[in-house]
């Protein structure tokens, strides 16, 4: 998965850790390197040993181009002895059913082509915003913990577009404050109305901007929008997605438009899609 911080790709994770049932293993880089004396790499070989104990494991890698970076040709360096490690261990972590692996990034071109090639992972996820729907959702979870009048969800909703989860938890906690600010020192109403809410919105700087996120087909609608992207040729033809779920790589810089609806990474060599796991 990639996509910007903020946009809930650990929770995605995690929910698809839950919903199968299976226990949820988190990799940090940053920590493997710090608590090997041997190295990255070696650190690397040892956690899917461990890992490989499991009968049932979804074993997610956030930051993952720390591990898995482009290497650069006819040169020797560490961090590229840590990408063949990476590369090497995931064959054999796929060969045996009821394991999953999930890595994150919040930037795709730092990540090595090889990576990304068909028999090392079966889908490339972009994750972008939450739509209205998702929103409000959200807002609904944060609010129920909150005293409040009856509240103008459409106007909440249409406030924070282009809001990331983690935007919206940090507006909620803001509209809280701000209530709690009120009662202590002006002795004032408890209850969180929708000002109170949309006040809290206008303090919450934006991690997306427009400039950022741009639908591709205009007049389609939030949700369910055709977005048509392939990344290195792994992801075609994916049809009908919900907008939280894509994060439009035109915008982003990363794709450039090709004739038809697709768009294709800029300086990436196409590949053949690959075939699914059973």
């Amino acid at each position: 998965m990639f996509g910007p911080p903020g946009t809930g790709k650990t929770t995605f994770a995690k929910g698809v850790a839950s919903r199968l049932g299976w226990p949820f293993v988190e990799l940090f880089p940053s920590r493997l390197a710090g608590d090997s004396p041997t190295g990255l790499a070696s650190a690397l070989r040892e956690a899917f040993t461990l890992v490989a104990e499991l009968d049932k494991v979804v074993v997610f890698i956030d930051e993952v181009e720390e591990i898995a970076g482009l290497r650069q040709p006819r040169t020797v360096t560490v961090a590229q002895g840590v990408t063949n490690e990476m590369l090497k261990l995931i064959p054999p972590f796929r060969e045996r059913d009821e394991r999953l692996l999930i890595c994150a990034t919040n930037s795709v071109r730092e990540l090595d082509t090889a990576f990304l090639r068909h028999g090392r992972f079966d889908y490339v996820i972009p994750v972008g915003p939450p739509d209205d729907e998702a929103r409000q959702a959200i807002w609904d979870r944060y609010l129920a913990a909150m005293p409040h009048a009856e509240l103008d969800m459409a106007a909440i909703v249409g406030q924070c577009g282009l809001f990331t989860p983690a935007d919206i938890e940090f507006a909620a906690r803001r509209t809280a404050q701000l209530v709690f600010e009120r009662v202590i020192f002006d002795r004032g109403e408890e209850l969180i109305a929708t000002a109170d809410v949309l006040r809290g919105i206008a303090a919450t700087r934006r991690t997306l901007t427009s400039e950022i996120v741009i639908p591709e087909e205009a007049g389609r609608g939030q949700a369910g929008m055709t977005w048509g992207f392939a990344v290195d040729g792994l992801v075609e033809g994916m049809g009908e997605l919900p907008r939280w779920l894509c994060f439009p790589l035109v915008a982003a810089g990363w794709c450039e438009r090709v004739p038809g609806s697709r768009t294709r990474p800029r300086d990436w060599p196409a590949s053949p899609a690959p075939v699914g796991r059973p």
